[in-house]
């Protein structure tokens, strides 16, 4: 089973990189984007041998563990993807 793990900056939080893009994308005539926000994301495989619920558990203990700074970052989790 596959699932994907977003992880973005909490509100509140300076993003110089996402300030950066937003200002390059305005000197290229893209003035209309009002905000732009970026994160990462994980693609994991769990064993295909595990339930869907202790799959999705083992996913979302990882990604507030270590995937994801729970004091800068949110995460969500989506998936399975069969």
């Amino acid at each position: 089973m596959k699932f994907r793990v977003f992880v973005s900056l909490r509100a509140g939080i300076h993003d110089p990189q996402s300030i950066a893009t937003q200002q390059a994308l305005s000197g290229l005539i893209v003035s209309d984007i009002q905000s732009l926000k970026m994160g990462r994301f994980f693609d994991v495989q769990v064993s295909d041998l595990l339930d869907v619920e202790s799959a999705r558990a083992q996913v979302i203990f990882a990604a507030s563990q270590l995937l994801a700074n729970p004091v800068m970052e949110n995460y969500t989790v989506e998936g399975p993807f069969l």
